[in-house]
């Protein structure tokens, strides 16, 4: 073996046994025990250094390319979705990943929703499918998709200040409003439109849609500006009791 000092540091450095330079010769391998932190940094920042050169990544998918939005979010199924896009892959989804798909659309369709017998005819069949495809009468990835409360999604309470929630919209479909009890003030403003809260604003647009609007007023006696009031309520089409 050669007794250069420098070329021992250098096949130190890098991380490289020293051949012998005769036959039956020892080769004498240096300990990596001993290597500096930045002496490995800079042994594989040389790899990396001659891999660019050789082009070992030139063929790369997303060179040059930004990366794609699923790289910065958490998906379990990532390795599915990829598989079915790679290998142009369609058709019905196993059990376990078609529950879990669904259940992440399903507020977003109960929310298109107005009877609330439909949300639970919906969440009940939902519930009813996840405890099946747990059974594993098919196969598949295991389903950890969780059972929804019906009562819970079924009935929904909003504030009076949420003008913007989804039955405030002619969209979200309805058999009617009731307001009951309904005070002057909430009757006045929809009868003047006055659409500032979540209440006069949802019985507006049951108006609009042609829908039924029952009032029962509870403040009485009432004077002749309730009465017109009302009488005005009522040429609109809704219900005074």
């Amino acid at each position: 073996m050669s007794d250069d000092p420098r070329r021992r540091a250098s096949q130190y450095r890098l991380g490289a046994d020293p051949a012998p330079e005769a036959e039956g010769e020892a080769a004498d391998v240096p300990s990596s025990r001993g290597r500096r932190p930045e002496d490995q940094a800079l042994y594989v920042d040389g790899q990396v250094r001659a891999a660019i050169a050789r082009g070992d990544f030139d063929d790369l998918p997303l060179a040059g390319k930004p990366l794609p939005p699923r790289v910065f979010r958490h998906d379990p199924d990532w390795w599915v979705k990829q598989l079915m896009e790679r290998e142009n892959v369609s058709g019905v989804l196993p059990p376990a990943l078609a529950l879990r798909r669904e259940d992440a659309e399903l507020e977003a369709l109960l929310d298109t929703t107005g009877s609330e017998q439909h949300v639970r005819d919906l969440l009940d069949d939902f519930n009813r499918r996840v405890v099946e495809a747990r059974r594993q009468l098919q196969g598949g990835p295991p389903v950890v998709t969780a059972l929804r409360d019906v009562e819970a999604l079924a009935t929904k309470k909003y504030s009076d200040r949420d003008i913007g929630a989804a039955l405030a919209s002619g969209s979200f479909r309805t058999d009617g409003m009731v307001i009951v009890p309904c005070s002057i003030k909430s009757a006045a403003a929809v009868a003047h439109c006055v659409t500032d809260t979540l209440l006069a604003r949802a019985a507006d647009v049951t108006l609009k849609e042609g829908r039924p609007l029952v009032l029962v007023v509870r403040e009485s006696p009432l004077h002749l500006g309730h009465l017109r009031m009302l009488t005005q309520l009522a040429e609109m089409g809704a219900v005074i009791l």
